[in-house]
């Protein structure tokens, strides 16, 4: 199968690193057969259990980045009807009786409006007309979709089209509690999904503040053990988490100093995630300790033996996770605030 996935443009090295390390931890093979400023091209293969189109539902879903997502039928250089014809389309098609058709241009050669409405008509002509399906805009059986990607047309169906996932809804000024320095949400999820965490696994996130990561992962059933120095913030991302999941059926909080010996991650290691933010000491407290020792030790105690790490940091700090013998399988500057950028780390043991 191939497929034509429309990303978001916020953290894009970060997000294309997402997709892939979602399909993988689901069991699904893929290659990269193009990448556009703002899609991914790939032919996919190789499932766990469930049906193909059920679980790339989800991983979109489940994503932070993704918008769209086309499975394609026909490439075409030119808009000729010819190679743009798919009798396996077409047949797929006609098991539906309410269709709908979705022009998405990217860096494309037509722009005006009279060129879009000439494609939908012959879109229309080619796949829809003689099948007396009904055009419905609103709550279609299926999507016909097509993307001019540059000098490219793909012609498909669009397995999935959500612009908004609620993010907005979930930022820091609206939730119960409020702090100054909470992720956003769409960072969080970001980082939980580099992780490669599933259900089932454990996710522990020893800076969890007022649990704006543990939020995400309660909306997707991922079990989160937080610690917070803080008897406030423990108690405010309680609360925070309630306000999404009244159940709490997905997070533990312990009110303690994570970087005393408070989990014994090594007895877990090989189902074990670390997810986190550690404090910088620009906006969040520091404890009086100085942020080379808080990274040292969050290191030592958690990262060193987490199947995979995803963790911020405010420098460079290569050398600390070489010297125990782990890989940096990705890194990106992110733009956390309006004057403040940060490293994304994405480490695992060798």
């Amino acid at each position: 199968m191939k497929l034509a996935i429309h990303i978001s443009l916020d953290y894009r090295d970060a997000c294309i690193k997402e997709v892939l390390t979602l399909l993988e931890s689901y069991g699904i093979k893929y290659k990269i057969i193009g990448l556009f400023n703002k899609v991914i091209l790939l032919d996919i293969s190789g499932y766990e259990g469930r049906p193909e189109e059920e679980v790339l539902e989800y991983i979109f879903k489940r994503s932070s980045c993704v918008k769209r997502a086309l499975k394609i039928y026909t490439v075409s250089n030119s808009y000729n009807l010819e190679e743009l014809y798919s009798g396996d389309l077409k047949e797929y098609v006609s098991r539906f009786k309410h269709v709908a058709i979705h022009v998405h241009l990217y860096n494309p050669r037509i722009v005006h409006r009279e060129e879009i409405n000439s494609v939908i008509d012959d879109i229309y002509k080619l796949y829809v007309k003689d099948l007396r399906l009904k055009v419905d805009l609103e709550k279609p059986d299926v999507i016909i979709g097509v993307y001019n990607v540059e000098d490219i047309i793909l012609v498909g169906i669009e397995l999935y089209d959500e612009l908004r996932k609620g993010f907005e809804h979930r930022r820091a000024k609206y939730r119960p509690v409020f702090s100054p320095f909470s992720l956003h949400p769409k960072l969080a999820r970001l980082m939980i999904n580099l992780s490669g965490v599933r259900e089932g696994s454990i996710l522990i996130d020893p800076f969890c503040g007022v649990a704006s990561i543990p939020m995400e992962a309660s909306l997707l059933s991922i079990e989160a053990i937080c610690i917070e120095y803080f008897f406030k913030w423990c108690v405010g991302g309680l609360k925070n988490v309630e306000w999404i999941d009244e159940t709490l059926n997905y997070i533990d909080v312990i009110n303690a100093d994570s970087l005393k010996d408070v989990l014994r991650v090594y007895e877990y290691s090989n189902e074990v995630y670390i997810v986190t933010d550690p404090p910088y000491g620009r906006i969040t407290s520091t404890g009086y300790r100085d942020i080379a020792s808080i990274y040292r030790n969050f290191i030592e105690k958690y990262v060193s033996y987490a199947k995979r790490s995803v963790f911020m940091s405010p420098e460079d700090i290569d050398d600390y996770i070489y010297k125990y013998d782990l890989r940096v399988n990705f890194k990106s500057v992110i733009p956390v605030h309006r004057n403040l950028k940060r490293i994304l780390y994405v480490v695992e043991r060798d």
